[in-house]
């Protein structure tokens, strides 16, 4: 039994050093697989731009939740007036102390 997976160990040793074994890809290998890259890539790609709309769409409404409740704080303190500009100017400052 020894000689046996000798022999087939010497077999494989001389087919892996021998000519004949490959050493690389061929270039039909490289141009299919560049071709399954670019399909899952047109198939992904618009699916991310969607989730980066609507992470986008996410961002402006959490912002202007921020700017109604520091309105709604605003009336409050001022006995339900609404903001002037330079009011609202403070506001905006506020707003970077916040988030």
């Amino acid at each position: 039994m020894s000689t046996i997976i000798t022999y087939n160990s010497l077999a494989m040793t001389k087919f892996l050093f021998s000519r004949n074994f490959r050493k690389g890809f061929t270039l039909i290998e490289i141009m299919i697989v560049l071709s399954i890259i670019g399909i899952l890539t047109t198939i992904v790609y618009p699916s991310y731009q969607n989730y980066l709309d609507r992470a986008h769409d996410t961002d402006v409404q959490m912002i202007a939740k921020e700017w109604i409740t520091l309105i709604e704080q605003y009336r409050i303190d001022n006995d339900g007036e609404i903001p002037s500009q330079s009011d609202q100017e403070a506001l905006s400052d506020e707003m970077y102390c916040i988030g």
